[in-house]
């Protein structure tokens, strides 16, 4: 599944961490569903099929706190296996992160299917 990460940076007279924290409330109103914030900006993510423009600049032009602006800029996120990408960094670990990657596998899996580090 593809997704934009949306990230804002807040100009405001007031503590930016509300402003963001106000944002995020905001945002999760109109389909985004997961947030990262940074020193100086807020990472917001929504499915592909959910992002509409026009929904986020209303939601941006009606902002409840006064004295607050935000600037932003989408990118699309194109969908990966993360389970395949993180499989390929394993031959990369040491013996010890092998082991603790082992023990932290065994614990779920089914005994009938094969495990290969």
């Amino acid at each position: 599944m593809n997704y934009y990460e949306v990230t804002f940076k807040c100009t405001s007279t007031l503590e930016k961490d509300v402003a963001y924290d106000v944002l995020a409330a905001e945002l999760g109103e109109i389909g985004f569903e997961s947030f990262t914030k940074q020193e100086d900006e807020l990472s917001a993510y929504i499915a592909e099929g959910m992002y509409d423009e026009k929904k986020l600049t209303d939601l941006l032009g009606s902002f409840p706190l006064t004295d607050t602006r935000f600037d932003y800029t989408s990118t699309l996120i194109e969908g990966k296996d993360w389970n395949e990408e993180w499989g390929k960094n394993i031959s990369n670990r040491s013996g010890s992160d092998r082991n603790v990657l082992f023990m932290l596998l065994s614990m779920n899996r089914n005994p009938d299917t094969p495990m290969i580090l």
